[in-house]
């Protein structure tokens, strides 16, 4: 270590002089033949480090005299920064100087740093460098007596009476647990009154001349913060700051701590709750990396910050307070990453954000002209030409023309991986209007033909992987959608909310797309040939959606038929030829569609009437068809018409079918199917041909279809919910592999029928291990009626609700803001609520508000949420949550406290919610579509019965970081059985096989 820092300096000094050269700002006189005997020393004394750094193991000596030498590199380092910062500080007066006619190209001009300035300026920079220079003279000296020390190592002795090298980890607690967990060093301060808590400063002088440093505060935690605060003078030369705490913690001594500790590098206030920042961080000025995230109620930024000229990296995400950034941020020219993700309240970006050449991350970029006092700024994306990894631009409904849009210059930016276009106003706008969601263009003076020109210019490089449109009010897309060049790397595709779009783009000529997501595109009423890439007329040996594995089709309130698979259209001549050959196991007009598709998702599309699987889907597993209730025909089609002894779904295993009260048949041929969930489908009167299914559930039906005498391999069986079930069939009595009978909402006397050696039905499922028959309702109500009075202490106006129900479903509510639990429901086991876009709030309320610790759904052990982007929270006390699925829920920051959770799905989000590290019980965690994941987080090495780690759809980086033995994420991942990323089985149990 010692040996690089020593390069890395002798680099820097030897910029000094060159800097000086190019700037024309120089220091006191003298100071350049000083640096130069630094360089030469430097050099003398980078010949033994790597013999020191050896012995300073097993002598004493040897280590004090590294230490030494460290401290003066280091402060040599601080020195030279501040000597950048001054050069830096001249570059940026020309800078806002320099602006060109069209305020979008800034040059820096050579500056003398004396012109232009006043007196009193000018004299404060001539003392500056008067200091620098001095204490470069000085360090010199301290440098040169190291460098004689180094002859004469083995005679050196010194005591070593307080310091220490390296990081150091100070917790504070009144909980045992806690310091057994941490398996540290443990100091005990015994019980101190409030006037001794100050002694506790002399943990401070353990830590010496430490450069990194990580306060834990317990929770618990009643010492006076202050005491802490006030020794932190004796830590000044630290470099990087770690603090995980509360605000209040610290309100009262942030202002100090900026004002002490001017040499860090590194200051982490993730999550302690910051309401201000207070203006003297200014003061840090070697400042490289800031994180302020998930400080929920930080609303704006000082605008001191700006003088940060150093820092590289900001991190402000799930701020969602936070309204505006500095006007002067435009200064930072240092600025590499700048993390915006989750800022809904976000109104504009600073004018002259363009300056900031070197970013390398910005993941929002917000079209708001109007707030911030200038034109519409997207072009001053032109300039920022390293941008990489996932941005989103909201509010092109905006733009007046397609030339601003163009200025942007999309297309030239390679490194981007991730683009989310959005034509709705910021997400601020519509909050500040009260209609989050719901702001009509067309009031803007938004229409379609404007969209389509401006979505026709935001053409990204072909190199993007990710791309998402949103909110699009035009009739058609531009033609580089569908283009097998422009997108040739395109792996994810969003189209969302595209509401007068009257058709879809030919997505099947993408040659790279394995995930294709279509919700609410209002005007489109049939999905045929030309969505696969087929025109009329005759077609010679394609593919369409090549490596497509993953579709999903949501909320299509206008759309009627849906196939999937084309049919070759042929002339009849052409037809008895191909007869021919197609008996000879060739044809010249074959096409395939889908080959690699494993999962189907058609939800919410109310009009649909027919479905129609017209090509073989070889690779198909997972089938969802939900909330149709117009749906009459699900069937097979081949050549020469239907055919349903066709095996057109030769793998697949599990088929969800719901909300189809009026659809007669399914696919007869499904020898792979393991799973068959039927809702509300009361007219369908046959099963599949399924010799393998395994295990079967109907719900809401007048009666059970045929065939479940012939599944000889069922294991388990729910009816739910049958109307005419009066008792139980006899063919149960020859399914010997059934384990599980589940009978719910079924007449009374089924209940009475299978009672234990009694009833008449019981000889029929006495060979079933697990039988649940319409459990006692009547006494399990009372049961629960006594519980809700007992815990209100028996009053007179109490009032029950639903103390019986163990499942609620909320499906497709669009216009949903609130919902409220307002009394428990201590029944309750499975919440599923699901395409509520606009819910903003799901919450406990109790007698006198909010109480977020009371337990309203102790039975609660499944919860899926989907596609609710605007909720921020959901309730924290789950404690016997099993199951925990989010999908497309953005928003959410925290995920409940749930301490048997085993089982836990996030797909479709920029971030993990924060929570995750707690759950010490999972067991199966599946992280898809997660944009920004590009690497494994750290805490997954501590959650040790997981048995299965699955990621899809994440940053291609990832996989590499994952190699086993070899990746640099391995060694947290290494513990866990089973390993699937992007497709990709890292590890596997073969016994799980």
């Amino acid at each position: 270590m010692a040996d690089a820092l020593t390069a890395f300096l002798v680099d820097q000094l030897g910029s000094v002089i060159k800097q000086e050269i190019e700037h024309e700002v120089r220091l006191v006189v003298g100071v350049r033949k000083e640096v130069e005997k630094l360089i030469i020393t430097f050099k003398v004394i980078q010949t033994v480090l790597n013999d020191a750094e050896q012995r300073q193991m097993n002598e004493e000596s040897v280590k004090l005299w590294l230490e030494e030498f460290k401290n003066v590199a280091y402060d040599i380092e601080d020195v030279l920064d501040e000597w950048r910062m001054e050069i830096l500080s001249s570059q940026i007066e020309g800078l806002d100087d320099d602006d060109d006619d069209d305020g979008s190209k800034q040059i820096m001009k050579k500056k003398v740093s004396s012109c232009l300035c006043s007196p009193f300026s000018c004299f404060n920079k001539i003392a500056l460098r008067h200091d620098i220079g001095s204490r470069i003279k000085e360090l010199r000296e301290r440098l040169d007596y190291i460098e004689t020390e180094k002859e004469n190592l083995n005679p050196l002795k010194r005591l070593l009476d307080e310091g220490a090298h390296g990081s150091r980890i100070l917790v504070t607690t009144r909980n045992e647990s806690v310091v057994q967990k941490m398996n540290c060093y443990k100091h005990v301060l015994r019980v101190l009154s409030p006037h001794d808590c100050c002694d506790t400063v002399v943990l401070f002088n353990h830590l010496g001349i430490a450069r990194h440093l990580t306060l834990i505060y317990d929770k618990d935690d009643e010492v006076e913060p202050s005491s802490f605060h006030s020794s932190l003078n004796k830590v000044e030369k630290l470099r990087t700051l770690n603090v995980f705490s509360n605000y209040n913690t610290w309100k009262s001594s942030l202002r100090d701590v900026f004002h002490h500790l001017r040499c860090l590098r590194v200051l982490n206030l993730k999550g302690m709750g910051i309401t201000h920042l207070p203006n003297e961080i200014e003061k840090l000025i070697h400042l490289r990396y800031l994180d302020l995230s998930w400080n929920d109620d930080l609303m704006e930024l000082p605008d001191s910050i700006s003088s940060l000229y150093n820092l590289q990296t900001l991190n402000l995400e799930w701020c969602f307070s936070l309204r505006k950034l500095p006007k002067g941020m435009s200064r930072m020219i240092n600025l590499r990453h700048l993390n915006i993700s989750g800022t809904d309240n976000l109104e504009y970006l600073p004018e002259g954000i363009g300056r900031l050449k070197s970013l390398q991350t910005l993941t929002k970029f917000v079209v708001d002209g109007g707030a911030s006092g200038g034109e519409y700024q997207i072009r001053e994306l032109k300039n920022l030409k390293f941008l990489q990894g996932y941005i989103e631009i909201t509010g092109l409904g905006r733009l007046k023309t397609e030339d601003e849009a163009s200025k942007a210059e999309l297309q030239k930016k390679q490194r981007l991986s991730g683009l989310l276009l959005d034509f709705n106003p910021s997400d601020a706008m519509a909050s500040r209007s009260g209609r989050i969601g719901e702001i009509n263009l067309e009031e803007l003076g938004v229409d379609d033909q404007r969209m389509e020109r401006v979505l026709g210019v935001l053409q990204p490089h072909p190199n993007l992987k990710k791309l998402t449109v949103r909110n699009y009010l035009g009739l058609k897309f531009p033609s580089w959608m569908t283009s097998n060049t422009s997108l040739s790397h395109l792996r994810s595709l969003r189209l969302s909310k595209c509401s007068n779009c009257t058709e879809l783009p030919a997505l099947g000529l993408l040659p790279s797309l394995e995930f294709l997501y279509i919700s609410k595109a209002g005007e489109v009423t049939h999905i045929s040939r030309e969505f696969y890439g087929i025109g009329s007329g005759r077609v010679n040996n394609l593919t369409a959606f090549l490596k497509l594995t993953r579709l999903y089709i949501y909320n299509m309130p206008k759309l009627e038929e849906l196939d999937l698979g084309v049919v070759a259209e042929e002339e009849e001549e052409e037809k008895e030829v191909n007869k021919v050959k197609a008996a000879a196991g060739s044809r010249d007009n074959t096409i395939i569609t889908m080959p690699c598709l494993t999962l189907l998702k058609i939800i919410c599309c109310s009009k649909l009437k027919r479905l129609r699987v017209l090509t073989k889907l070889p690779s198909l597993q997972t089938l969802n068809l939900g909330d149709m209730e117009n749906l009459e025909e699900f069937r097979m089609v081949v050549e020469g018409g239907d055919h349903e002894d066709s095996i057109m779904l030769p793998c697949l295993s599990t088929l969800l079918l719901g909300g189809s009260k009026n659809l007669k048949s399914i696919p007869r041929q499904l020898p792979k199917l393991d799973s068959l969930i039927l809702i509300d489908c009361s007219s369908l009167s046959q099963l599949p041909i399924s010799p393998n299914l395994t295990t079967l559930e109907i719900e809401n039906s007048t009666v059970l279809p045929q065939g479940i005498a012939q599944l000889k391999e069922l294991q388990c069986l729910k009816m739910i919910d049958i109307d005419n079930l009066t008792c139980i069939p006899e063919y149960v009595q020859n399914l010997t592999k059934l384990q599980q009978l589940t009978i719910k909402g079924c007449p009374d006397q089924l209940t009475q029928r299978c009672r234990k050696d009694e009833g008449e039905d019981w000889n029929i499922i006495s060979h079933i291990p697990n039988i649940n028959i319409n459990v006692a309702e009547e006494e399990e109500e009372e049961k629960e009626v006594n519980k809700v009075k007992a815990a209100a202490g028996s009053r007179d106006n109490t009032i029950i609700t639903m103390p019986c129900l163990t499942l609620l479903k909320i499906i497709c509510c669009s216009k949903l803001k609130r919902l409220r639990v307002l009394t428990k429901l201590p029944s309750l086991q499975t919440l599923n609520l699901g395409d509520m876009e606009n819910l903003e709030e799901f919450r406990m309320v109790v007698e006198g508000g909010d109480h977020e610790d009371s337990i309203m759904l102790p039975c609660l052990s499944t919860l899926l949420l989907g596609g609710s982007k605007n909720l921020k929270s959901i309730p924290r006390q789950l404690p016997k949550l099993d199951s925990l699925i989010l999908i497309d829920c953005s928003s959410l920051s925290q995920l409940p406290i749930s301490p048997n959770l085993t089982t836990l799905e996030i797909e479709n989000s920029t971030v993990l919610p924060q929570g995750i590290a707690q759950l010490k019980e999972l067991q199966c965690l599946k992280m898809i579509d997660i944009d920004n994941l590009t690497c494994i987080p750290e805490y997954v090495q501590n959650l040790t019965k997981l048995q299965q780690l699955t990621i899809k759809g994440c940053p291609d980086q990832l996989t590499q970081r994952c190699r086993k033995d070899e990746g640099e994420d391995w060694n947290i991942i290494s513990h866990i059985p089973n390993i699937n990323i992007n497709g990709e089985k890292i590890q596997y149990n073969e016994d799980d096989e």
